[in-house]
């Protein structure tokens, strides 16, 4: 790349930048990225299978003002962690999400800075090596931020028995403070979740102290089934301090109605309140539902507070 393109760039008001390294030149591009300056930068993505972490830090110094780090497959050393001189404690006061491997992550949420308005945290990538023998250093790193996050987890059908040590007896692990936890489960074409996955699923979340909502994608096939209705009660009978339980259509049909909604209503008031299906497309409208279906609810539990409730609604309501 030329003197004259990397001015170029640097000159420019690019706000989003994506990086495809992987098989490329490493040296190369180390020192391609020591030289961009791009000023208005928020958003930046990399892929690299070789690029040092201390190359990472030192383009993030240069850029302050990143709202959104995505990073897959960082060539990432533990001893790389040790030397936190690069990036200062106020170092990108503006990053709000977070994207990645567990293990990029964990390094990342390691380095000095305090990332102070981070919220958002996804872990993505479930086929790559060491993708589930590196999450709970993930964890870890997030519990040692003592921060309130909304995060995403991918999760495999193959998860299952890490899922089940997770929630034994004997496991008695610190969780990291997520009040908002979407799960993004990787099945087969055809496969569905089964009961034991399920079961293990609910146990692991129901670590989480300060869970409030679950988001959980799940396939078409799901839809009004007797699997999805198991998927809801074994969360729910897991997980008594939810507020709301959504299964997400994986992957949302473009120009589909949204389908009606299962409002649950127990006399704890701080267990689930509403089970509801909803998509992407016409989310705004589906909100304003739900809205207007909640008051109904809560008009119910006060005439009716020790009765489960199960109205199904209409999209002509």
């Amino acid at each position: 790349m030329s003197t004259w393109t990397i001015r170029t760039l640097n000159d420019s008001s690019i706000t989003s930048l994506t990086l495809d390294l992987r098989f490329r030149n490493a040296p190369k591009w180390t020192h391609i990225l020591s030289m961009l300056r791009l000023r208005h930068l928020r958003e930046f993505v990399i892929s690299s299978n070789s690029l040092s972490l201390q190359c990472l830090t030192q383009f993030l110094r240069r850029h302050n003002g990143l709202t959104s780090l995505t990073t897959k497959g960082l060539s990432l050393e533990d001893s790389e962690v040790h030397n936190k001189s690069v990036l200062t404690f106020n170092a990108l006061p503006r990053l709000r999400t977070l994207v990645g491997l567990p293990n990029d992550i964990g390094h990342i949420l390691r380095l000095q800075p305090g990332f102070k308005v981070l919220r958002y945290v996804n872990i993505s990538d479930p086929d790559a090596d060491g993708y589930i023998s590196s999450l709970n250093d993930c964890l870890d790193a997030m519990v040692a931020r003592q921060k309130v996050y909304a995060t995403s987890i991918a999760i495999k059908t193959e998860h299952t028995s890490w899922l089940l040590s997770q929630s034994s007896a004997d496991s008695k692990r610190a969780m990291p403070l997520i009040a908002s936890l979407t799960i993004i489960w990787k099945g087969q074409n055809e496969e569905l979740p089964s009961p034991s996955f399920t079961a293990a699923l609910a146990g692991w979340v129901a670590l989480f102290p300060t869970l409030e909502h679950i988001h959980w994608g799940v396939k078409s096939d799901l839809e009004g089934s007797q699997a999805e209705r198991n998927i809801a009660i074994a969360i729910i009978n897991r997980c008594p301090r939810l507020k709301t339980l959504e299964l997400l259509r994986d992957p949302p049909v473009p120009k589909r109605q949204p389908p009606p909604v299962d409002v649950w209503l127990r006399d704890d008031s701080s267990s689930i309140q509403q089970l509801a299906w909803s998509q992407d497309t016409q989310r705004r409208e589906q909100i304003v539902l739900l809205r207007l279906r909640l008051i109904l609810n809560q008009f119910v539990s006060k005439v009716l507070p020790h009765v489960l409730v199960v109205i199904r609604l209409g999209d002509s309501w």
